[in-house]
């Protein structure tokens, strides 16, 4: 407010410099119709200064430099209105609202706008839904007045209105985003309904993902630093040594609906395998993590929980009569930072990680009665230490459901990633999932991984088992040792080699984790299957 007591605009809402303009971060030659754009309220709208001329060749060069990161909205404009003209500017805007999610990364919701003739449409998108207001007809004067309120509305409202997250912000000073990640601790007894809560704050300039889509769980990932950056020590000299993971999970019908938390799930793994050494670094350490909360004005102590929920009731009066999936917004710090399968050197290399994912899988199933359900490229990731050697890490809990849930009840849904699911998952088989499909999974991405150059297997892995004593705390068998053999040493091993072993003369087979189990058992005929099947698509692929 001024000195007067009225109330002041926290910003201007202005058009772009342009019309018909393509964003200087977009890779594509599409033209926005209109921006709109946030503006400080001292911006000079209109110069008749002496400079008038010098001051139109400056914006005409920033004209130039239009991006999706600055706008608020996309306006797409067609001349009549008809409907196909509508359905074109949806299609339009659609796909330029998506920029603005992928750009933006403090971006909860987002608004947009169509205009087809004298007819006006303004609509809002959420991580699972899509809205549009009434038609506004501007020649109608009380319609144009509702248009004209909004934008009002729009300059005075605070942030979080407009769609944007005021826990996660840019630091123009020292070019990178503080993150504000929620403490964690049990989520049904975490009081974050005060701005007193606490957070851990993060600092990053370095994205591993965007939220590249207009639905779904518009996951984030920030390799970030604890250390606040300085002149003197600029964010670029900062080690990052957190990931953080922003996201919008769906929780079912009921904001209680623990039966997939990613937080709950990666604390229990941190708590049960914490004491097992030889596991450390084959699962991301829960360090932070919770629901966002969202200050609603600067006066206010009280926080909301950041649901599609919330947002859709200040949007809709009507929202809650409609059938939308819940998604609520949380947010994760883990460590350690892995990388990526295409940086690995060799097919050595991705088997010991392959075998570190998937040793990390059975642990966390049978110590922790959790089921990964999406063992994908992407979800297995590695590091290295300073002597070279690479270790496998199992990531993404988001699909992951008690195994004793799935064993207790079917589970029909398809869940995971696409080209990697298993066959009963595919064709959404009423049986429960099992480790087995998981595995399958695994046999999948070998398959896809089955065209390496053959100077990647110039030389051969041996794999022998070690036969130390297991493990007095976890009785996983001690981890194999991998000694590489050149093409030379392998022809000279003996012509004759065993192809038996005795060890199961008295009807048993040993599974991977070492358990014996009878011969007939269900679990080999499901393997065998799953081998067969493995050949065929190899096959096919040929």
């Amino acid at each position: 407010m001024n000195d007067d007591g009225a109330a002041q605009p926290s910003r201007l809402i202005l058009p772009a410099s342009q019309t018909d303009f393509m964003c200087s971060d977009a890779d594509d030659s599409e033209r926005i119709d209109i921006g709109l754009e946030r503006r400080p309220v001292d911006t000079i709208v209109y110069d008749e200064s002496p400079n008038k001329g010098k001051e139109a060749a400056h914006r005409t060069s920033v004209t130039k430099g239009i991006r999706y990161a600055d706008l608020l909205l996309v306006v797409e404009a067609k001349q009549s209105n008809t409907r196909t003209n509508f359905d074109k500017a949806y299609v339009q805007l659609f796909r330029y609202t998506r920029k603005i999610y992928e750009t933006q990364h403090n971006r909860r919701f987002a608004w947009g706008m169509v205009v087809c003739g004298t007819q006006v449409q303004v609509c809002a998108f959420g991580p699972n839904y899509a809205m549009a207001s009434p038609s506004i007809d501007m020649v109608d004067s009380k319609d144009c007045a509702k248009l004209v309120g909004l934008l009002v509305n729009w300059s005075f409202c605070e942030e979080h209105v407009l769609g944007y997250d005021t826990s996660l912000t840019f630091i123009d000073e020292h070019g990178c985003w503080e993150i504000k990640v929620p403490i964690e601790g049990p989520e049904s007894s975490n009081d974050m309904t005060t701005a007193s809560t606490g957070y851990k704050t993060f600092y990053s300039h370095i994205m591993m993902l965007t939220a590249d889509r207009l639905f779904g769980r518009h996951t984030r990932c920030f390799v970030a630093t604890a250390e606040k950056p300085s002149v003197d020590n600029p964010i670029e000299f900062l080690e990052g040594s957190f990931i953080i993971k922003d996201a919008w999970p769906e929780v079912g019908d009921e904001l209680g609906d623990y039966s997939r938390d990613e937080i709950g799930y990666l604390r229990k793994i941190r708590d049960t395998l914490g004491a097992i050494g030889e596991l450390h670094g084959l699962y991301p350490r829960l360090e932070a993590g919770g629901r966002v909360r969202i200050k609603p004005n600067h006066e206010s102590n009280e926080l909301f929980e950041d649901t599609t929920r919330n947002i859709l009731s200040r949007l809709d009066s009507n929202s809650t009569d409609r059938e939308i999936p819940i998604r609520v917004h949380k947010r994760i710090a883990m460590s350690p930072v892995g990388k990526p399968l295409r940086e690995l050197t060799s097919v050595h290399e991705l088997v010991i990680v392959m075998a570190d994912a998937m040793r990390c899988h059975d642990a966390i199933l049978r110590h922790c009665d959790i089921l990964h359900r999406d063992i994908s490229p992407n979800n297995i990731l590695f590091t290295r230490d300073e002597a070279g050697m690479v270790q496998g890490m199992l990531i993404d809990f988001d699909h992951a459901i008690r195994g004793s849930m799935e064993n207790g009840q079917p589970h029909a849904e398809r869940t995971g990633t696409l080209p990697f699911m298993s066959v009963a998952n595919l064709e959404g088989s009423k049986h429960r999932r099992t480790a087995l499909d998981d595995w399958e999974s695994r046999n999948r991405y070998g398959l896809f991984n089955g065209d390496s150059s053959d100077s990647e297997l110039d030389s051969f892995v041996d794999i022998t088992k070690d036969t130390a004593s297991l493990d007095p705390v976890d009785p996983f068998e001690k981890r194999h040792e991998i000694e590489i053999k050149s093409p030379e040493e392998v022809k000279s091993y003996p012509a004759t080699i065993k192809v038996y072993t005795r060890t199961g003369d008295k009807g048993t087979s040993a599974l991977f984790t070492g358990e014996r189990r009878g011969k007939d058992d269900a679990v080999f005929e499901a393997l065998g299957a799953t081998d067969e099947l493995s050949s065929m698509l190899g096959l096919a692929i040929a």
